[in-house]
């Protein structure tokens, strides 16, 4: 009992707490930059129940289902409540520094390794690594950002396959059972993180690394060299399995997305990745000046300073990777767990740099960290003295960094102090502004992005979505036309507008928009719901029936279509239904009185005097004031009902 908890109890718990407290602070932040377009306007996500939606996701291909589908869980429970997402993001985070943990036991418990290391040291080396890893400030991206659960959630199956496979490569060959069982939770974990995120596709290659480098001895038969080449095959899953389109991936120009004005080839983007990899090495060794959005140039040329001295630094890292090899295998299969990992970001994207691409390397940094560090310090106490001071700092510039997840502005004002030049700060930090209401600060940023770019058609959309929040319904019209003008088929921008034309009462043009927008994108809710709104007013309802239906369809959370789909029931004399559609409006939403008085209405139609009344008053108790002859009737007519 004393070694279970001494080794395995209080690792464990240490583990969780130190994560707990680093991202305490995190768990109401606001969703922030890709969140929009990945939860909140998903509509493949609004209903668990459409399992081939969430498969297809928004994006070209289905790589990434299995995080879409937890986000689909989330959305099942929690609705839009932040809360629960974070907290999912939090356990898989702590989840994968447990299972750091214990990939360094199994690490030492290997064949090759398990003379050199005490039962102590070993405890102390895995319960370190662990806790750098989970405490890392460059983590913050995968862990508060909502939508950077491709990331982390990838990590942690990744992490898992390898452990499960060393524990089944581990146990004895006579426990047939026990070891099959290992070797296909790995082989799970592996098709997991594969659905997960495309950082998987370097699973077979670590896989093939740690079997070669701490377990296999001696020659090998014929079923382990078969088994071995199945593992590797594997590696193809990914690439065939999903239409990556690789071809355009790597020979297309695009322009970049880290810099204005640069256009990636596929030599600019490999020299960018020099620097990028020493970006990534200096974050992790000195966490400091982190961004959620770089203003990061393409390397133009192999002589550049900057390109030349980063690519001086790789070739020392393989240099000293190769001289401690011998002497310290495990820290030098940290390094290859590094290099090995960041070979998925040689494939050419908009984006040149992000950190959350740092979360999966970060473990083989950890493991070569505490494990170099450990065999230079002599005194062992010195050593834990050092990390722990490490583990301190960094757990409270974890915390510290935090705190610009807690909203949109709060992050994009960080952001734009730090990429000052870059045209999407502005237009993001603009648009956090508008969404929290404060429309003529929002004003002033999306105009300096218009001044900077007169093409960036996000930025007419957001200002238009200012302009219509302040009824200035021109100047949105003005902006929304001019941000279908720069993207045609803009789905937003003509619902938008639709909604527009709405309230200057030009029906027949909002259905245009409308139709328009479905046409570009027949997955948005809310154009359904405010186009059934123009077929109920003019009374069209099995029209406004349909595009309710179809509102809430898309999203079952859309209270606005369910309260609009209850009056239609109404006009159509189908009581019990409006009933039940303004139940569901109340609660969502109990303290609207709206959906009251609808429901009031329906009672009475049902000749349900006492319902009716019931409802009508909470209405009036929410602050309803119309509708007074109706509930004075009805009182005249309870009053009856009692004599």
């Amino acid at each position: 009992k004393v070694a279970f908890l001494k080794h395995r109890l209080f690792p464990i718990l240490l583990i969780i707490l130190l994560g707990l407290f680093s991202y305490s602070n995190t768990l109401n932040s606001s969703f922030h930059f890709d969140d929009f377009t990945f939860i909140i306007e998903n509509p493949n996500i609004k209903n668990i129940d459409d399992i081939p939606s969430i498969f297809k996701t928004i994006l070209p291909q289905s790589s990434r289902f299995v995080c879409f589908l937890t986000f689909a869980l989330n959305y099942k429970v929690h609705g839009l409540g932040v809360f629960g997402y974070h907290l999912t993001n939090l356990a898989i985070h702590l989840t994968s520094a447990i299972l750091v943990w214990w990939l360094v036991i199994l690490l030492c418990a290997s064949p090759k390794l398990k003379l050199e290391f005490s039962k102590e040291d070993v405890s102390l080396l895995a319960l370190l690594t662990a806790l750098v890893f989970v405490v890392h400030p460059v983590q913050t991206q995968a862990v508060s950002y909502i939508s950077q659960r491709f990331a982390s959630l990838a990590t942690m199956f990744y992490l898992a396959c390898v452990c499960f496979f060393i524990k089944g490569r581990l146990v004895l060959e006579r426990r047939r059972i026990k070891r099959g069982v290992f070797l296909g939770l790995s082989a799970a974990a592996m098709i997991l993180a594969m659905y997960t995120k495309e950082i998987a596709i370097t699973l077979p290659i670590i896989i093939l690394i740690v079997d070669r480098s701490f377990i296999s001895k001696g020659r090998q038969g014929r079923f382990y060299w078969i088994s071995m080449a199945l593992v590797l095959t594997s590696i193809i899953i990914i690439p065939v399995m999903f239409d990556l389109g690789i071809k355009e991936l790597f020979l297309a120009h695009k322009a970049s997305a880290s810099h204005s004005g640069d256009m990636i080839t596929l030599p600019t983007y490999l020299l960018t990745q020099f620097r990028v990899f020493v970006t990534f090495i200096r974050l992790l060794v000195i966490p400091y000046g982190q961004n959620l959005d770089y203003d990061f140039a393409l390397s133009k040329s192999i002589f550049e300073t900057a390109t030349m001295f980063c690519i001086a630094i790789v070739t020392l890292m393989i240099f000293f990777a190769l001289k401690i090899k011998r002497s310290n295998k495990i820290a030098f299969f940290g390094i290859v767990w590094f290099f090995v990992t960041f070979a998925p970001n040689l494939v050419p994207r908009r984006f040149v740099i992000f950190e959350h691409k740092i979360y999966l390397l970060s473990a083989g940094f950890c493991i070569f960290f505490n494990f170099w560090l450990f065999q230079k310090c002599k005194n062992k106490k010195f050593y834990v003295n050092i990390v722990s001071v490490i583990i301190a700092v960094f757990a409270l510039m974890t915390f510290q960094r935090n705190k610009v997840w807690e909203n949109e502005i709060t992050l994009w004002t960080d952001v734009l102090a730090k990429s000052p030049n870059k045209v999407s700060p502005k237009v993001n930090l603009g648009n956090a502004y508008v969404l929290d209401g404060q429309f003529d600060i929002g004003l002033k940023y999306l105009n300096k992005a218009i001044d900077q770019d007169p093409k960036h058609y996000k930025a007419y959309l957001n200002r238009g979505v200012a302009y219509e929040n302040k009824k200035d319904y021109l100047n949105a019209l003005a902006d929304y036309t001019k941000a279908i003008d720069l993207k045609p088929h803009y789905a937003k921008a003509y619902g938008n507008r639709g909604f527009i034309y709405d309230r200057l009462k030009k029906y027949d043009l909002a259905l245009d928009d409308y139709e328009n927008a479905l046409k570009a994108d027949p997955k948005i809710a809310k154009v359904y719901s405010n186009r059934g709104v123009i077929y109920k007013n003019r009374e069209q309802l099995d029209l406004a029936l349909d595009d309710y239906n179809k509102a809430i369809a898309l999203d079952p959370r859309i209270k606005e279509a369910y309260g609009n789909r209850g009056v239609v029931y109404f006009k159509k004399g189908l009581y019990d239904l409006a009933i039940s559609d303004q139940n569901v409006v109340i609660k969502m939403d109990p303290q609207n009185p709206i959906p009251y008085i609808n429901r009031s209405f329906a009672y009475y139609g049902k000749n349900d005097i006492i319902g009716a009344l019931k409802s009508a008053k909470i209405a009036q108790s929410l602050g309803f004031k119309r509708e007074t002859k109706y509930i004075d009737q009805l009182i005249l007519e309870y009053k009856k009902l009692n004599k």
